[in-house]
């Protein structure tokens, strides 16, 4: 389910079995085009049928389809080893397993003997070290054979399992007040004992202040109980990802690169692939194939159930506390366009949020607005963000808040990514 493999030739082989090679060369590289056109499609119709829901369709409906297309259309490689074997009719391929990979030979007709065109690098060996290290005590990796001249970078975790170095990350509001000022990026909850929020009923069957495992905080984040996300999203892939509501994960605050190579590699948690987020919520990444997109009863199974759905879908990357400034690459605009007001929470702090633009200069309009239905455990206010098309109007509306005791006024940049090599 979704293996990952691929072909390298051998150089040197009798001419006698080149043509052979080649063709076995171009069927890897046409069924991994077709793969991901396949996926590309899944991803374009479920983000069509979100958008339309044709005759009220249940957004879970359209994302459990993409889902398990998502899964079946992944590599198999038992079953393409074996349509490669009957694909060349009067010749012979067979397969020699190793450690991580299996050597490839052929036998053609009048020719006594077999020839080792080449191997098939499994899962985790189909990477090896770059040959020039960027950086100075990590190990940065490339996929093997890959012939780029600059390759996409890949970081080997304590576990075992390959990453991406460079991921996305799309700015809350925190993170953009955060990154103005030089500061980090820093999870929302940095207590690791179970909260009011998080235990009894479908939830964690352990008493308010037990420790919590790595598996149980992980299903917390991506259930959002209580809101008590010990983690920061990071995200791998580069289409539009879509909530458990159906709607798409857009950021007002901007979007930046993370390079994971400055993260302490313990701190990140893996779950973008079927086998890492089975690993760590405890559910065969299969059960999506069988199930319903809902699972009764609506116990514990069924929560981490739903966050099994969700880690597919969403191909995370989650990075335990905080992420260092130094890590995140992107694009400095000179000067701020988003404001920032944060309430002590109090009874009249909605109607004071909402007479906030009331109090603007004349001819002066938020272009997009987002209000926090929660507190802010950081800081403790409750936030409401404007952001405004340039940075003169943002001034102006900033100078024209009053201040008040127990209230806070924030400008602050909207920051866009950088592309750096490796990141391909």
């Amino acid at each position: 389910m979704r293996e990952k493999y691929h072909f390298i030739p051998n150089t040197a082989i009798d001419q006698q079995f080149k043509a052979t090679q080649v063709e076995v060369q171009n069927r890897f590289v046409m069924h991994k085009a077709l793969r991901k056109q396949s996926s590309a499609n899944d991803q374009t119709q479920m983000e069509n049928d979100l958008i339309t829901r044709v005759n009220g369709s249940d957004p879970h409906t359209i994302m459990h389809t993409f889902e398990k297309n998502y899964l079946n259309n992944g590599g198999d490689w038992g079953n393409f080893k074996i349509r490669l074997q009957s694909a060349f009719p009067g010749a012979s391929i067979t397969f020699r397993p190793f450690d991580g990979y299996e050597e490839v030979y052929v036998t053609l007709p009048n020719v006594n003997f077999s020839e080792n065109i080449g191997r098939v690098e499994l899962d985790a060996h189909r990477f090896n070290l770059l040959a020039h290290q960027p950086i100075s005590g990590v190990p940065i990796y490339q996929r093997r054979g890959d012939p780029s001249p600059t390759p996409r970078h890949y970081l080997l975790l304590p576990n075992g399992s390959f990453i991406r170095r460079f991921v996305t990350r799309g700015l809350s509001g925190d993170d953009g007040m955060q990154i103005s000022v030089g500061g980090v990026l820093r999870a929302h909850q940095s207590d690791q004992t179970a909260q009011v929020g998080e235990v009894g009923g479908n939830k964690h069957g352990v008493g308010t202040g037990a420790v919590l495992s790595q598996s149980q905080q992980v299903l917390s984040h991506t259930r959002g109980w209580g809101g008590n996300k010990r983690f920061i999203s990071t995200g791998v892939s580069n289409h539009a990802v879509f909530s458990t509501r159906g709607l798409p994960f857009t950021s007002m605050y901007g979007i930046v690169t993370v390079d994971l190579a400055l993260v302490p590699l313990a701190n990140i948690v893996d779950i973008h692939t079927p086998a890492a987020a089975s690993a760590i919520l405890g559910i065969p990444a299969a059960s999506i194939l069988t199930n319903e997109h809902h699972v009764r009863p609506n116990n514990l199974a069924g929560q981490q159930y739903l966050a099994l759905r969700d880690v597919i879908r969403t191909r995370e990357l989650l990075i335990h506390g905080t992420i260092p400034r130094v890590a995140i690459q992107c694009n400095s605009p000179v000067r701020g366009t988003l404001l920032a007001v944060g309430f002590a929470q109090r009874t009249s702090e909605n109607a004071e949020a909402e007479n906030i633009p009331a109090g603007f200069p004349p001819n002066i309009t938020a272009v997009k607005t987002d209000h926090l239905n929660y507190l802010e455990k950081h800081s403790n206010k409750r936030w409401h963000y404007f952001e405004f098309s340039t940075s003169t109007d943002c001034e102006s509306a900033f100078d024209s808040i009053p201040v008040v005791e127990g209230q806070l006024k924030v400008r602050f940049n909207k920051y866009t990514p950088l592309r750096p090599d490796g990141m391909v």
